[in-house]
């Protein structure tokens, strides 16, 4: 698949009128990019030249709801890192990160009566700020994790954006919890760097690379807490809000399914009965209406196992019999089958190629 076409230094993307209701698939909203140019700035790195270079404009990033395709974002914080030279760029972007930078969503999770609540409701409506992204909450016995993982296809810098969302993950759960909040870990999806001190250090946790996902860990008990700002007239009209922007997506049969099952991708059973159920049809039903689009709900299933299995591929050091499991095949051949049926080659060869050419 294609990258975007990249803007030329005499046309920079720049926000444009209309853009602050809707967002289509694949994009997210700038409010967490808010600090690139003053981070770039402070690294010693004009953000304007650079910006100009990339064929960006600063004034993109001046509005929180200006949306940008996770392709373009990636390119920019891939660049950006190569001109700091300092690999945990993405943290220091999402170090200052708070739920303001969610817009609706954030104020409607302010306005919260517990700590659970807001969260269940940046899972529901995670789509309205980020459809290149998937956010939900797994719980566990006595312990919860707030999950975040990217389901965009072919986008750079994978790691930078993860640490933007670790980072930003654990400010929204100490801002709806107290200052006193810690979590007990973070998973991240990508190696292990060769700094780990600033991770720790911001992240304030025992950290697990190569995961299958982000995900900020804590007591399952944190979901009872109150949030101190709760607001019963303020919660009531930016649920308004939020039902409006709702209201604005466009999103067709396929992308529906692509969606879901983006979010079932590490569930066990995830079959296409799920699905159907879940869109509250038969599966034949589905599968009709899905050939009327000219597409096949097994078509859109590859899709997402290949762009999942990519991401586990490049930026995690985990074995190919470990990815294949996750991804719910029987064995490591029956993974690597489908996955040269996708791409042409094994995984192990795409994994060796994408890193000669990194």
């Amino acid at each position: 698949m294609d990258y975007p076409r990249r803007p030329g230094p005499t046309e920079p993307r720049v926000p444009r009128s209309g853009e602050h209701d809707a967002i289509e698939e694949g994009q997210v909203r700038c409010g967490v990019l808010h600090a690139l140019p003053e981070v770039l700035d402070q690294l010693g790195v004009d953000p304007d030249t650079l910006f100009a270079e990339a064929g960006f404009a600063r004034s993109l990033f001046d509005d929180h709801d200006n949306t940008l395709p996770y392709s373009e974002g990636g390119r920019l914080l891939k660049r950006s890192v190569e001109v700091t030279g300092v690999e945990h760029l993405g943290l220091l972007i999402g170090q200052p990160v708070t739920l303001s930078a969610l817009g609706a969503i954030g104020f409607l999770m302010r306005a919260s009566p517990t700590v659970g609540h807001a969260l269940r409701l940046l899972g529901e409506h995670f789509h309205v700020h980020d459809r290149g992204g998937h956010v939900s909450v797994e719980i566990q016995d006595s312990v919860a994790t707030l999950c975040y993982r990217i389901t965009a296809r072919r986008v750079e810098a994978a790691d930078q954006i993860y640490m933007i969302a670790a980072a930003a993950a654990c400010n929204f759960i100490r801002e709806l919890s107290g200052p006193g909040w810690r979590p007990l870990q973070v998973q991240l999806p990508f190696r292990r760097p060769a700094a780990v001190a600033p991770l720790s250090k911001v992240l304030a946790a025992p950290l697990m690379f190569d995961a299958d996902q982000m995900g900020v860990t804590f007591p399952s008990a944190d979901l009872t807490r109150p949030v101190t700002s709760a607001d019963p007239v303020l919660y009531g009209m930016m649920s308004e809000r939020v039902a409006g922007l709702e209201a604005r997506l466009d999103q067709d049969l396929p992308g529906q399914v692509r969606g879901l099952l983006q979010t079932l991708i590490f569930l066990p059973d995830a079959g296409g009965s799920i699905v159907a159920g879940r869109l509250g049809m038969s599966l034949r039903t589905l599968s009709r209406r899905l050939a009327s689009h000219g597409v096949t709900l097994q078509a859109i299933r590859d899709e997402v196992l290949c762009e999942a299995a990519c991401q586990l591929l490049q930026f995690t050091e985990k074995p190919t019999h470990e990815i294949a499991i996750i991804l719910g095949y029987a064995d490591a051949s029956a993974f690597t089958r489908a996955f040269s049926r996708w791409l042409g080659v094994p995984p192990a060869q795409w994994r060796a190629r994408g890193r000669r050419a990194a």
